[in-house]
């Protein structure tokens, strides 16, 4: 999909936020996470309930999907089904967006309750990248952790 001319009415936020979407799933069950520059901004902000990172390299975006890569394993998620819920240009250059994930186990079997993710995607040259995202992920603290690898975190902000 060509997604330079975004404001035209052929392509819409929605169009943009699913298919970064598709490119971040396929880039998170890849065994290759070469591609994560093509779909992530750096520095960016993560936040979950253990509060907000800074991302400041792609190094450590790689290092936060291969944390999220083994907990899924960890738990027998096969597949993350991503919908997205809402999107809307915040400005030309500038979309927000929600969608709901869905941790689905073999035999279709859903893992947990489905939770909610805003991301803020951003236009940089002729790319769309993701800028920050923001998770509301309430009952899955491990879940939590592994968006934040690395961190010496033994309360949450709530």
């Amino acid at each position: 999909m060509n997604l330079t001319d975004t404001m035209s009415s052929d392509v819409t936020a929605e169009d943009i936020a699913e298919e970064l979407l598709y490119r971040t799933g396929n880039t998170l069950v890849a065994e290759d996470l070469g591609q994560v520059a093509q779909c992530f901004f750096v520095p960016q902000y993560i936040d979950t309930l253990l509060g907000s990172r800074l991302i400041e390299t792609y190094e450590s975006v790689v290092e936060a999907l291969e944390s999220v890569r083994q907990y899924y394993r960890k738990n027998g998620v096969v597949d993350v089904v991503r919908t997205v819920v809402t999107a809307e240009f915040l400005d030309a250059d500038t979309i927000g967006s929600t969608h709901v994930s869905r941790l689905i186990r073999s035999e279709g079997e859903l893992f947990r309750a489905p939770y909610p993710a805003y991301s803020i995607l951003r236009r940089f040259g002729d790319e769309w990248k993701i800028a920050s995202s923001s998770y509301a992920i309430l009952d899955a603290p491990d879940h939590n952790r592994a968006l934040n690898p690395g961190w010496d975190v033994t309360e949450t902000k709530v």
